[in-house]
């Protein structure tokens, strides 16, 4: 869903049904602190994974951060367990290293 302003952003959590995967791509409305901690708090209610290339979105809750550098390589793989603690049996040592994840956030 495109979100341009604040006002969009709570309307378009709505239209995502519980048990999804939310995609937050770097916008600079998305990028807000407040934006970002509205976001994960209510994915989080509604148990929706959420996944971005934004470092700052993994370290404050959202499952999964593939972040690039400036030539869209990827530069790590951001994994944050804290709010998917159901998922931390599957992320074996061998698992990480097949992935490529180079910090996991407990």
């Amino acid at each position: 869903y495109l979100v341009d302003t604040q006002k969009n952003i709570g309307e378009n959590l709505k239209a995502i049904a519980d048990n999804s995967v939310l995609v937050v791509y770097d916008t600079p409305t998305l990028m807000k602190k407040s934006s970002r901690m509205f976001i994960l708090s209510k994915c989080k209610e509604h148990n929706i994974a959420v996944v971005t290339s934004s470092a700052d979105y993994s370290k404050s809750g959202a499952f999964l951060g593939l972040i690039v550098d400036d030539k869209y390589k990827m530069k790590d793989f951001l994994v944050n367990l804290q709010n998917y603690s159901r998922f931390a049996s599957k992320f074996t040592d061998e698992f990480k290293l097949a992935l490529g994840v180079t910090k996991v956030f407990k």
